[in-house]
């Protein structure tokens, strides 16, 4: 198997553990280092500990479940929507949303190194800045990049791993 395959297998099987078997990834997380926990941030870990590989592998994984996870399942309960009612699913505005996510998630990546802990306060006072300036003077479409990155900054650093895709599904299929 290639390279990437395996990744893949390795992003699918960590997903599993996360909705599936907590303890499992309880024991896969203190393999990886011993004072790691599944609700722990991640981004703090690594920048506390940079030169653990499997740390790092660890975060990538992370990040890539919570960019690909909600665009799967935007496209699942649209599918599902659209073949079980009449109407048709709002495919642009729940897209935007995953946007505004995706982009929420890169900055929350990024922004860790620079702004450190202080980012949960920032992210959570731009996300209701967004939410004031998008809901009373921009459409829809803006609206739902705009909250989409706010809250993909905000409440990913929040939650953490596990609620935070966990969040990303449902506020997703929700939104959509």
């Amino acid at each position: 198997m290639s390279k990437l395959g395996n990744y893949i297998v390795e992003c699918v099987r960590l997903l599993h553990w996360i909705y599936f078997k907590p303890y499992t990834l309880k024991r896969y997380l203190q393999d990886i280092h011993p004072e790691l926990k599944p609700q722990d941030n991640y981004y703090l870990k690594l920048k506390q500990f940079p030169d653990n590989k499997r740390l790092r592998r660890y975060v990538g994984q992370c990040f890539w479940l919570t960019v690909i996870t909600p665009q799967l399942a935007v496209l699942l309960a649209g599918t599902i929507y659209t073949a079980l009612s009449q109407e048709s699913f709002n495919w642009f505005i729940s897209e935007m949303f995953v946007i505004g996510w995706i982009i929420g998630q890169i900055i929350l990546r990024f922004g860790y190194a620079v702004w450190g802990n202080n980012l949960v306060w920032i992210a959570w006072i731009f996300y209701f800045l967004i939410l004031i300036v998008a809901g009373r003077f921009l459409g829809d479409v803006a609206f739902g990049v705009a909250v989409g990155v706010a809250g993909g900054v905000a409440v990913g650093v929040a939650v953490g791993v596990a609620v935070g895709v966990a969040f990303g599904v449902a506020v997703g299929v929700a939104f959509g």
